[in-house]
């Protein structure tokens, strides 16, 4: 599997590693060459076995890898994380035009599920399920979900909606 830019950024905030940190956590890695992979946004132009040892030391820390997205083990379902906040979820809704109704009816959840999805205060409520459900909805309408580099979660929209 593959492993992108974005993705050593987002592990390595999760982590809360410095660039330098995970520089020296890997071994073999330079600062310089961390900062290189990071500002890629497709696999980073590195030599295989700097990318290797990138990677080891991301998942000796915990962190575990999907298609696209990174988590920390234990925390959400392989392959597709549902970890999930109420302002990626304002934000991915306001990038798109919806409002609770329009999510509600997309996600086939009920009103108050994506209502309260969109809450900080209403967020814990959702079952596992639901916030699966919000997340492939709102990723098959074009947006994927990252950690920015002051380690706030948040949405972008890859493509416009078809």
């Amino acid at each position: 599997m593959t492993l992108t830019g974005r993705q050593i950024r987002q592990a390595r905030i999760l982590l809360k590693l410095t660039p330098a940190r995970l520089a020296e956590r890997s071994r073999v890695v330079t600062v310089d060459t961390i900062r290189r992979a990071e500002a890629c946004t497709g696999q980073p132009a590195i030599p295989e076995a700097h990318l290797q040892a990138i990677r080891g030391a991301l998942e000796r820390g915990g962190i575990e890898f999907g298609r696209q997205s990174v988590w920390l083990k234990g925390c959400v379902e392989q392959d597709h994380p549902t970890v999930l906040t109420a302002a990626q979820v304002r934000q991915a809704c306001a990038d798109l035009g919806w409002r609770s109704a329009m999510l509600s009816r997309r996600a086939k959840v009920s009103f108050k599920a994506a209502w309260s999805a969109r809450q900080d205060d209403l967020f814990g409520t959702l079952s596992t399920s639901e916030l699966r459900t919000i997340r492939t909805t709102l990723e098959k309408a074009g947006l994927w979900f990252e950690i920015d580099a002051e380690g706030h979660p948040r949405a972008v929209l890859a493509r416009a909606e078809a």
